[in-house]
């Protein structure tokens, strides 16, 4: 009931694909940020999402192969990724091979020089998931569709990709945490200010996400998020979680840029928001490098 019904399906050596329906709902990124729901009614839908990930879909274990999971998923991926951008584009060639970036003028080292940091067995392997399990696969608020039925709140969650051998919760934690922490959604719809120039061979870089109201409004849903976040065994029975969530975090963040290369601007911006986040993680988290 929570995932699309697969109405159609067709595979062959070429080609595979399914159908899903059309659902007419809105999906909550956009509820929230037209104000069209609350911020206590978000907090009722988004309680009961993650009663439901937690207790119906992470406990599904399909494997316990975990050997390399965090550095093939997470580190390849986005070191392919800098280096696939950097064939791509010109200008993202020159941004990728700085090493600081001066953000909102503060001084910041860029991505690579801070995967050089995490890439490192102590704390890869404090990173590997226990088991894998079964995942949405890509949950960020866009793909929560929401919808009242008898005045109470519902929800689909649309786009589920999940992984055949499995994968880890954090992975969808971290879609989470790129939503309400990372503020992914105001980059998503436009909703920022990123300037940047070159003086003496130096990255300056202006970058501002929404208005004060919706920041207010997502630091309540970060904030509120935490606390039920809390409440699940899986979570609290792990006294890195939160370090894990952030971590998976960054990386969708330090690889996400390239999907976005049709607009310039929104690209750039999610690269220099990921160096924000990337060394704020570096600074909260060195004790475990």
């Amino acid at each position: 009931d929570y995932f699309p019904k697969i109405i159609n399906k067709y595979k062959d050596e070429k080609i595979i694909y399914f159908d899903m329906p059309f659902y007419n709902f809105e999906c909550l990124q956009r509820v929230i940020l037209t104000g069209k729901i609350s911020k206590n009614e978000v907090m009722e839908v988004l309680g009961n999402v993650y009663k439901f990930i937690f207790e119906k879909l992470f406990t599904k274990i399909i494997s316990n192969n975990v050997d390399d999971w965090v550095k093939k998923k997470h580190i390849d991926r986005v070191l392919i990724r800098l280096n696939e951008t950097e064939n791509y584009s010109e200008t993202f060639k020159k941004i990728i091979n700085q090493k600081y970036i001066y953000i909102n003028n503060k001084k910041y080292k860029n991505i690579r020089e801070l995967m050089n940091r995490i890439n490192n067995s102590k704390f890869l392997t404090k990173m590997k998931p226990d088991y894998m399990r079964l995942i949405h696969g890509d949950l960020h608020f866009e793909n929560i569709m929401i919808y009242k039925i008898n005045n109470i709140w519902k929800f689909k969650l649309i786009d589920p990709r999940g992984e055949l051998s499995g994968s880890d919760l954090y992975y969808d934690m971290g879609k989470l945490y790129h939503s309400f922490n990372g503020l992914y959604d105001f980059i998503r719809t436009d909703q920022f200010i990123c300037n940047y120039n070159f003086e003496n061979n130096e990255l300056k870089v202006n970058l501002h996400l929404g208005d004060k109201e919706m920041n207010e409004i997502y630091n309540y849903i970060k904030s509120e998020s935490i606390k039920l976040f809390n409440n699940f065994k899986l979570l609290n029975s792990d006294p890195l979680w939160e370090a894990k969530s952030k971590f998976t975090e960054v990386m969708h963040w330090s690889s996400v840029f390239p999907f976005h290369m049709h607009n310039k601007s929104r690209s750039e911006a999610l690269y220099f928001k990921a160096v924000i986040l990337f060394n704020e993680f570096i600074n909260d988290y060195e004790y475990l490098l």
